[in-house]
């Protein structure tokens, strides 16, 4: 049997994947686990703890997302390609994660607030 399946959003860096195949007696199996790798378009973070700022390099425009650990986003602005700074000093300490938005693709990266 051939399988194909196509992840519209697969996340950036190594994505797992496996089969639930269920049988007509209502009885299951899992395949193998495949690991595939998705490498966003050159975007890097810089500066992941710190207490004022973090650093996002892009090689295009790019749509930035900050959200708190509940996944509520706290802040939301687009960054042109180069060198960006993200100005998290209003932010309560903690954790966040930085989503960077191309098209279909989310590439994500822990912060904390000091």
């Amino acid at each position: 049997m051939v399988y194909n399946f196509t992840d519209e959003q697969p996340l950036s860096g190594v994505n797992f994947y496996r089969l639930k195949q269920v049988y007509h007696t209502g009885q299951f199996a899992y395949s193998d686990i495949r690991e595939a790798f998705n490498e966003a378009d050159d975007i890097r973070i810089f500066l992941t703890v710190t207490e004022s700022f973090v650093q996002v390099e892009a090689t295009q425009d790019v749509n930035v997302r900050v959200v708190d650990i509940t996944g509520k986003p706290v802040i939301k602005m687009m960054i042109q390609e180069g060198l960006n700074q993200v100005d998290l000093s209003q932010l309560i300490v903690g954790q966040y994660m930085i989503q960077v938005i191309q098209g279909n693709q989310v590439s994500t990266t822990a912060v904390i607030k000091q």
